[in-house]
């Protein structure tokens, strides 16, 4: 999955398949294109900035943000959907479904989704933030 932006790129794969080990080791990378994406984190940033703890709890954070952003629909769908339910699901992995509809239409069908995998107890991403949180909380205390 690759999403573009002007001053940005997030990128996130599975790892495992790209080297061919039987475990899901999901990367999430982000591009800076522009210095001005990072300016949110510190009006001018340096390598030096990046040995500070607390300017790396700031990108930890927009780390977070854009991974949490993250839709991921589980290939088997719950018996109970209902036939639009279905319809969105199926279409969520297309990335061709995203890239015809607008922001507003986007937004409305990004929620849709995200209530219809918490409804049926199967969006996998809260667990998968919590991890990525832990990650930066371990690197950062350690």
């Amino acid at each position: 999955m690759k999403d573009e932006h002007f001053d940005h790129v997030f990128k996130c794969y599975d790892k495992g398949t790209q080297y061919g080990v039987a475990t899901n080791l999901l990367r999430a990378e982000t591009h800076v294109e522009r210095m001005r994406f990072l300016h949110r984190v510190a009006p001018a940033l340096t390598l030096y900035d990046l040995t500070s703890r607390r300017t790396l709890a700031r990108l930890a954070a927009i780390a977070g943000e854009q991974f949490s952003g993250l839709l991921a629909v589980p290939l088997e769908m719950p018996d109970a959907l209902n036939r639009p339910q279905r319809k969105a699901w199926e279409a969520a992995s297309n990335p061709r479904t995203w890239e015809t509809l607008n922001a507003i239409k986007a937004r409305r069908r990004l929620s849709y989704l995200r209530r219809t995998l918490a409804r049926y107890d199967a969006d996998p991403m809260p667990a998968a933030c919590a991890a990525h949180a832990d990650k930066w909380r371990e690197l950062l205390d350690g």
